[in-house]
């Protein structure tokens, strides 16, 4: 059973130490950095291309994949493909993570917009390293195109990356939006669908983001639901990558992460979590391949 409250608490109060860092962060940026970053808020567009050419991190965590847009009248739900999942997201082997949003949105027969997310950005990396006036230029971009979409009803918004989500939530509840991550997307659509097989035994890492969201047993849920068996490593919390900062010093990840990986049994199957920078890093650190939690239920009911 998952220690619901502890990992609550470790994660409010990594929020709290987290909130802290970026005020002080943004007490030591320099007047030109804060106007470069407004001026990279405005073309998240530029940003996002330049990005997926970062040939040697792109080799480490993955490679760069960018759903198509399109606009329906009446759809059932919209789509936001997030920077993490467009930049790194396209499956090693397999599907990649849109590909499996838009799958499953078909066999449960959801009609879905998919706006163009490559002039957006929920604000998170400006965030982090306390330019607050770019994270919320970019932030309010995508809530007020949302918005302008939305005309104001409570359609689901799918934010496929549970940090990124969890960034937008509060935001975005104020505006009218119905924000929902992996985890409510994937609960929305197997009332659509039905298990055919299960993986035998699954390990996994709910990630900050889900806890953010409240949505961990909800997660656990669809686990169980598409697996046999479920491990959850008693140390199971934050995976050490915080955005780039586990790309940049690999060592917090390995830190992060030396008593989780000790605590995962032999004969895991794979891990699932819903941040494709966590699972890259979980899958280096522990051996065992991660997917997203969308790729355990593409995997559980395919025909």
């Amino acid at each position: 059973m998952l220690p619901t409250v502890c990992a609550a608490w470790c994660v409010r109060w990594a929020s709290i130490q987290g909130a802290l860092i970026k005020d002080m962060r943004a007490d030591s940026t320099s007047r030109g950095s804060r106007i470069l970053a407004s001026v990279m808020s405005k073309n998240m567009r530029l940003v996002n291309s330049v990005a997926r050419v970062g040939s040697s991190v792109i080799r480490r965590y993955g490679r760069p994949h960018r759903a198509a847009s399109n606009t329906l009248d009446r759809p059932d739900a919209i789509y936001v493909q997030t920077c993490p999942s467009k930049t790194l997201g396209a499956g090693r082997d397999g599907m990649s993570l849109d590909e499996v949003v838009l799958s499953l949105a078909q066999r449960a027969g959801l009609r879905l917009t998919v706006i163009d997310s490559d002039a957006y950005c929920c604000g998170q990396p400006y965030a982090s390293k306390g330019f607050h006036d770019a994270a919320h230029e970019t932030s309010s971009a995508l809530i007020n195109h949302l918005v302008s979409i939305t005309s104001g009803s409570a359609i689901p918004v799918i934010i496929d990356t549970s940090t990124c989500a969890a960034a937008l939530v509060g935001e975005a509840t104020q505006h009218g939006l119905h924000i929902i991550d992996q985890v409510g997307f994937a609960e929305l659509v197997m009332k659509g669908l039905t298990i055919t097989s299960r993986v035998n035994r699954v390990v996994v890492h709910p990630g900050c983001g889900v806890e953010k969201l409240r949505s961990t047993e909800t997660f656990m849920n669809v686990v169980r639901s598409c697996s046999k068996e479920v491990v959850v490593p008693p140390s199971a919390g934050c995976c050490g990558m915080g955005g780039d900062r586990g790309v940049m010093y690999p060592e917090l990840v390995e830190s992060a992460l030396r008593s989780e990986k000790n605590e995962i049994p032999t004969g895991v199957d794979l891990g699932v979590s819903c941040n494709v920078l966590c699972e890259g890093a979980l899958t280096r650190q522990t051996g065992i391949p991660y997917m997203s939690l969308l790729h355990l239920v593409e995997q559980a009911t395919r025909h």
